[in-house]
Protein backbone atom coordinates (compact mmCIF):
# COMPACT_ATOMS: atom_id res chain seq x y z
CA UNK A 1 0.00 0.00 0.00
CA UNK A 2 2.86 1.85 0.54
CA UNK A 3 4.64 1.89 -2.43
CA UNK A 4 1.26 2.33 -4.41
CA UNK A 5 0.79 5.48 -2.47
CA UNK A 6 4.09 6.23 -3.42
CA UNK A 7 3.43 5.69 -7.05
CA UNK A 8 0.04 6.72 -7.86
CA UNK A 9 -1.75 8.64 -4.82
CA UNK A 10 0.04 12.31 -5.18
CA UNK A 11 0.08 14.88 -6.87
CA UNK A 12 -3.65 15.82 -7.67
CA UNK A 13 -2.15 19.10 -9.56
CA UNK A 14 -0.34 17.20 -12.41
CA UNK A 15 -3.25 14.78 -12.50
CA UNK A 16 -5.55 17.83 -13.65
CA UNK A 17 -2.89 18.84 -16.06
CA UNK A 18 -2.49 15.53 -17.49
CA UNK A 19 -6.50 15.10 -17.54
CA UNK A 20 -7.41 18.76 -19.17
CA UNK A 21 -4.34 18.17 -21.71
CA UNK A 22 -6.06 15.04 -22.83
CA UNK A 23 -9.34 16.68 -23.26
CA UNK A 24 -8.08 19.64 -25.07
CA UNK A 25 -6.15 17.53 -27.31
CA UNK A 26 -9.13 15.32 -28.31
CA UNK A 27 -10.84 18.85 -29.41
CA UNK A 28 -8.02 20.01 -31.26
CA UNK A 29 -7.86 16.66 -33.34
CA UNK A 30 -11.18 16.08 -34.14
CA UNK A 31 -11.76 19.95 -34.55
CA UNK A 32 -9.29 19.44 -37.61
CA UNK A 33 -11.26 16.71 -38.70
CA UNK A 34 -14.48 18.91 -38.65
CA UNK A 35 -15.76 17.68 -35.53
CA UNK A 36 -16.52 14.33 -37.14
CA UNK A 37 -17.57 11.88 -34.44
CA UNK A 38 -16.15 8.88 -36.27
CA UNK A 39 -13.02 10.14 -35.03
CA UNK A 40 -13.47 10.27 -31.57
CA UNK A 41 -11.54 6.77 -30.86
CA UNK A 42 -8.32 7.86 -32.69
CA UNK A 43 -8.55 11.27 -31.21
CA UNK A 44 -8.84 9.78 -27.29
CA UNK A 45 -5.91 7.45 -28.29
CA UNK A 46 -3.51 9.74 -29.71
CA UNK A 47 -4.24 12.31 -26.49
CA UNK A 48 -3.43 8.84 -24.43
CA UNK A 49 -0.62 8.60 -26.43
CA UNK A 50 1.00 11.73 -26.37
CA UNK A 51 0.58 12.03 -22.96
CA UNK A 52 1.94 8.86 -22.03
CA UNK A 53 5.00 9.51 -24.15
CA UNK A 54 5.09 13.15 -22.28
CA UNK A 55 5.30 11.03 -18.90
CA UNK A 56 8.02 9.04 -19.82
CA UNK A 57 9.80 11.88 -21.12
CA UNK A 58 9.85 13.80 -17.20
CA UNK A 59 10.45 10.00 -16.38
CA UNK A 60 14.21 10.33 -17.51
CA UNK A 61 14.69 14.20 -16.66
CA UNK A 62 13.89 12.77 -12.85
CA UNK A 63 15.96 10.48 -12.80
CA UNK A 64 18.80 12.06 -14.59
CA UNK A 65 18.85 11.26 -18.07
CA UNK A 66 20.03 15.03 -18.58
CA UNK A 67 22.45 15.59 -16.00
CA UNK A 68 25.08 16.00 -18.56
CA UNK A 69 23.28 19.07 -20.06
CA UNK A 70 22.29 20.71 -16.50
CA UNK A 71 25.24 20.74 -15.16
CA UNK A 72 26.78 22.19 -18.56
CA UNK A 73 24.62 24.94 -17.93
CA UNK A 74 25.57 25.79 -14.60
CA UNK A 75 28.99 25.83 -15.47
CA UNK A 76 28.42 28.98 -17.49
CA UNK A 77 28.23 30.91 -14.12
CA UNK A 78 31.80 32.21 -12.91
CA UNK A 79 33.49 29.84 -11.16
CA UNK A 80 33.41 31.43 -7.73
CA UNK A 81 29.68 31.45 -8.09
CA UNK A 82 29.37 27.69 -9.08
CA UNK A 83 27.28 25.35 -6.63
CA UNK A 84 28.91 22.46 -8.23
CA UNK A 85 32.41 21.11 -8.08
CA UNK A 86 32.35 18.87 -10.85
CA UNK A 87 29.53 16.31 -12.68
CA UNK A 88 29.64 13.77 -9.91
CA UNK A 89 28.91 16.07 -7.47
CA UNK A 90 26.14 17.35 -9.61
CA UNK A 91 24.84 14.16 -9.92
CA UNK A 92 24.79 12.99 -6.36
CA UNK A 93 22.92 16.15 -4.70
CA UNK A 94 20.63 15.75 -7.77
CA UNK A 95 20.30 12.27 -6.85
CA UNK A 96 19.45 13.15 -3.43
CA UNK A 97 17.27 15.53 -3.78
CA UNK A 98 14.90 13.21 -6.10
CA UNK A 99 14.77 10.80 -3.08
CA UNK A 100 12.40 13.39 -1.20
CA UNK A 101 10.87 14.72 -4.29
CA UNK A 102 7.12 12.89 -5.24
CA UNK A 103 7.25 10.83 -8.06
CA UNK A 104 5.69 13.75 -10.85
CA UNK A 105 6.01 11.81 -14.21
CA UNK A 106 3.56 9.14 -12.55
CA UNK A 107 0.05 11.34 -13.10
CA UNK A 108 0.98 11.22 -16.79
CA UNK A 109 2.30 7.74 -17.54
CA UNK A 110 -0.81 6.84 -15.51
CA UNK A 111 -3.53 9.14 -16.88
CA UNK A 112 -1.94 8.83 -20.84
CA UNK A 113 -2.69 4.80 -20.75
CA UNK A 114 -6.13 5.03 -18.89
CA UNK A 115 -6.58 7.48 -21.66
CA UNK A 116 -5.63 4.98 -24.58
CA UNK A 117 -7.42 2.16 -23.10
CA UNK A 118 -10.91 4.58 -23.23
CA UNK A 119 -10.36 5.27 -26.52
CA UNK A 120 -9.30 1.56 -27.77
CA UNK A 121 -12.56 0.52 -25.54
CA UNK A 122 -14.95 3.50 -27.19
CA UNK A 123 -13.88 1.74 -30.56
CA UNK A 124 -15.18 -0.94 -30.15
CA UNK A 125 -18.61 0.56 -30.37
CA UNK A 126 -18.52 3.11 -33.04
CA UNK A 127 -18.53 1.40 -36.45
CA UNK A 128 -16.36 2.81 -39.08
CA UNK A 129 -17.72 4.49 -42.17
CA UNK A 130 -19.71 2.57 -44.69
CA UNK A 131 -17.93 3.16 -48.30
CA UNK A 132 -20.40 4.61 -51.14
CA UNK A 133 -21.10 2.28 -53.84
CA UNK A 134 -18.88 2.44 -57.08
CA UNK A 135 -20.36 4.58 -60.06
CA UNK A 136 -22.69 2.34 -62.18
CA UNK A 137 -22.63 2.43 -66.16
CA UNK A 138 -19.29 4.02 -67.40
CA UNK A 139 -18.82 4.62 -70.65
CA UNK A 140 -16.25 6.40 -72.76
CA UNK A 141 -16.65 8.06 -76.34
CA UNK A 142 -15.09 10.75 -78.66
CA UNK A 143 -17.49 13.82 -79.16
CA UNK A 144 -16.51 16.84 -80.82
CA UNK A 145 -13.00 15.62 -80.92
CA UNK A 146 -13.21 15.20 -77.05
CA UNK A 147 -13.54 12.28 -74.86
CA UNK A 148 -16.51 12.22 -72.77
CA UNK A 149 -17.09 9.95 -70.03
CA UNK A 150 -20.60 9.13 -68.95
CA UNK A 151 -21.86 7.04 -65.65
CA UNK A 152 -24.73 7.29 -63.30
CA UNK A 153 -25.30 10.00 -60.42
CA UNK A 154 -24.94 8.69 -57.32
CA UNK A 155 -27.64 10.47 -54.88
CA UNK A 156 -24.94 10.21 -51.61
CA UNK A 157 -21.71 11.51 -53.07
CA UNK A 158 -22.32 15.02 -52.46
CA UNK A 159 -18.51 15.33 -52.74
CA UNK A 160 -18.39 14.91 -55.79
CA UNK A 161 -16.31 12.56 -58.06
CA UNK A 162 -12.91 12.22 -58.97
CA UNK A 163 -11.70 11.28 -62.19
CA UNK A 164 -7.72 10.16 -63.15
CA UNK A 165 -6.55 9.13 -66.62
CA UNK A 166 -3.26 8.37 -68.31
CA UNK A 167 -2.30 6.99 -71.21
CA UNK A 168 -2.64 2.93 -71.27
CA UNK A 169 0.97 2.08 -71.64
CA UNK A 170 2.01 -1.53 -70.57
CA UNK A 171 5.57 -1.62 -69.61
CA UNK A 172 7.54 -3.26 -66.49
CA UNK A 173 9.48 0.09 -66.24
CA UNK A 174 8.71 2.71 -64.04
CA UNK A 175 10.18 4.98 -65.38
CA UNK A 176 8.55 4.57 -68.65
CA UNK A 177 4.74 4.87 -66.96
CA UNK A 178 2.93 7.91 -68.74
CA UNK A 179 2.14 10.88 -66.22
CA UNK A 180 -1.31 10.34 -64.68
CA UNK A 181 -3.84 13.37 -64.58
CA UNK A 182 -6.55 14.21 -62.44
CA UNK A 183 -10.05 15.86 -62.55
CA UNK A 184 -12.40 16.75 -59.82
CA UNK A 185 -16.14 16.89 -60.98
CA UNK A 186 -18.79 18.22 -59.07
CA UNK A 187 -22.23 16.61 -57.93
CA UNK A 188 -24.59 17.49 -60.85
CA UNK A 189 -28.40 18.06 -60.54
CA UNK A 190 -28.90 15.42 -63.05
CA UNK A 191 -29.24 11.60 -63.33
CA UNK A 192 -25.95 10.69 -65.42
CA UNK A 193 -22.64 12.71 -64.84
CA UNK A 194 -20.87 13.98 -67.91
CA UNK A 195 -17.16 14.67 -67.96
CA UNK A 196 -15.33 16.45 -70.96
CA UNK A 197 -11.50 15.64 -71.15
CA UNK A 198 -9.29 17.39 -73.68
CA UNK A 199 -6.42 14.56 -74.18
CA UNK A 200 -2.91 15.38 -76.22
CA UNK A 201 -3.92 12.83 -78.51
CA UNK A 202 -7.09 11.67 -79.59
CA UNK A 203 -5.37 8.60 -81.50
CA UNK A 204 -3.77 7.27 -78.22
CA UNK A 205 -5.30 4.34 -75.74
CA UNK A 206 -6.03 6.00 -72.27
CA UNK A 207 -7.30 4.28 -68.92
CA UNK A 208 -9.86 6.28 -66.73
CA UNK A 209 -10.58 5.48 -63.73
CA UNK A 210 -13.65 7.03 -61.51
CA UNK A 211 -14.30 7.12 -57.48
CA UNK A 212 -16.93 8.83 -55.66
CA UNK A 213 -15.35 11.13 -52.97
CA UNK A 214 -15.60 10.49 -49.37
CA UNK A 215 -18.10 12.68 -47.62
CA UNK A 216 -16.82 13.55 -44.38
CA UNK A 217 -18.25 12.28 -41.20
CA UNK A 218 -20.87 10.12 -43.29
CA UNK A 219 -19.12 7.90 -46.05
CA UNK A 220 -15.50 6.70 -46.79
CA UNK A 221 -14.37 7.14 -50.80
CA UNK A 222 -15.87 3.96 -52.83
CA UNK A 223 -13.44 1.55 -55.16
CA UNK A 224 -12.20 2.65 -58.37
CA UNK A 225 -14.35 1.79 -61.66
CA UNK A 226 -12.12 1.62 -64.89
CA UNK A 227 -12.58 1.78 -68.11
CA UNK A 228 -10.38 1.98 -71.14
CA UNK A 229 -10.58 3.97 -74.16
CA UNK A 230 -9.07 2.63 -77.55
CA UNK A 231 -9.45 4.83 -80.48
CA UNK A 232 -9.87 1.12 -82.79
CA UNK A 233 -12.67 0.63 -81.62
Amino acid sequence: MKLFKKLFLHSPMHYGIALVSCIAFTICYIALRNFAFIHLPDGIKTAGLVIALIGLLLLCVFYGTFDTFGYAFSTFRKKDKRKYEDLVAYSKIKASERKLKELFFMPYITTGLLILVVGIITGLFIMPLPNLDAVKNLSVEVVDGEIELTFDRNELANNGYTVYYSENVITDNEEDLPETFSILVEQPTSNTVKVKIKVDDINKSYIFSVCCNHVEGSYNGSNYQEIIYSPNK
